[in-house]
């Protein structure tokens, strides 16, 4: 027997879609969301995921439209839901989204499908679900934005209304909670942390085309071009021998060069140190600028961060005593963040009202 959503109620459970759309794959959630009972915040809720389900991210835009819609309508299913009747559809999507007409418009050259500049994503997929005129049940939001709101709401920084989160993968990116919102910025390009600049020696070009930019450093790119610019300096070394082994510089990666810190390897120590300052001098900007209640650390490169050891290089570069006791974590989502953050701002902005 199908279930019929009939007016939202604020605080009755509501079903909500998440999606969250990268470069490599899409990936749909039915969630129920709902106020933690005797908690008043509004950033203060309870998310389920009751099903999840993902496909790789088509090249086409009609194949594109086409399996986020599937995959839509199969969460739909799975719930026991009407396909056919509205809810709340977040969506969470790489590159720039203008949240106020549900179009993408800049950075979306890792997803080919988006060809159309802007792309409407929201009108198309509201079209294709056949929700013809609600398009008002939709929001759009920035991928490393809806994995911040993602940790507020049912993570790492659950009910904090002031979060500095950095993700930290192929490149930097990051997402920024001010006063319980988020800051978005006057293009809808606010916290494009990875580059700022933390660097004046030119040593380093960051894939954006600038010189120094935090990216270019702290992501696990930046990693890899300290290790190899420590091991082309001490070549001949033991240490560089035994840390290289029989490969070239070019096929190491990241697991070789823990593999050496395990083993206590002095160069590889020094890398990984090298790569938490890297990490501590853009972070320690951020929290001088925002002075947040907490910094979350994510991505796919945040597993090798060391939370004492970005400590000891953080602490001496915030320039007030409370800051010292600013707590640094690591995200808790992970690959869940995006559709779990991306259908919370949904509920909130269509079934609470509250501005987000």
């Amino acid at each position: 027997m199908m279930m019929m959503m009939t007016e939202l109620d604020t605080n009755a459970p509501t079903y909500c879609l998440g999606v969250d759309v990268g470069g490599t794959k899409i990936a749909v959630a039915l969630l129920r969301i709902q106020p933690k009972a005797g908690d008043p915040s509004p950033l203060s809720l309870q998310v389920d995921i009751l099903h999840q389900q993902e496909t790789p991210t088509p090249k086409t835009s009609g194949a594109f439209i086409g399996a986020m819609s599937d995959l839509c309508q199969a969460m739909l299913k799975q719930g026991g839901l009407d396909t056919m009747q509205p809810l709340p559809v977040g969506l969470s999507v790489a590159g720039c989204a203008q949240s106020t007409t549900g179009e993408m418009i800049g950075s979306t050259g890792n997803i080919p499908a988006m060809d159309e500049h802007p792309y409407p994503i929201v009108k198309r997929l509201s079209e294709r679900l056949g929700w013809h005129h609600h398009e008002a049940m939709f929001h759009l939001e920035n991928d490393a934005n809806a994995a911040a709101f993602g940790e507020v709401v049912a993570g790492a920084a659950k009910g904090k209304e002031n979060v500095t989160m950095v993700t930290l993968g192929t490149g930097v990116g990051g997402g920024l909670v001010v006063n319980g919102r988020l800051l978005r910025g006057a293009n809808f390009s606010g916290a494009e942390v990875g580059h700022m600049r933390i660097s004046l020696t030119n040593d380093r070009l960051c894939p954006c085309g600038r010189l120094g930019c935090w990216e270019a450093y702290a992501s696990g790119t930046g990693l890899a071009s300290s290790l190899r610019r420590q091991l082309r300096e001490r070549l001949h070394s033991a240490e560089a021998q035994a840390l290289k082994g029989s490969k070239t510089l070019d096929e190491l990666t990241t697991r070789d060069l823990m593999a050496a810190v395990e083993a206590n390897n002095p160069l590889a120590l020094q890398v990984l140190d090298e790569w938490h300052l890297h990490i501590a001098t853009g972070l320690g900007n951020l929290l001088n600028i925002l002075d947040s209640d907490v910094a979350v650390i994510g991505g796919g490169m945040a597993r090798f961060v060391q939370l004492p050891r970005l400590a000891s290089f953080l602490n001496e570069r915030l320039i007030s005593t409370p800051m010292l006791n600013t707590p640094v974590v690591l995200a808790e989502l992970g690959n869940q963040a995006g559709f779990v953050g991306a259908g919370a701002l949904a509920y909130q902005r269509f079934v609470r009202q509250h501005p987000v």
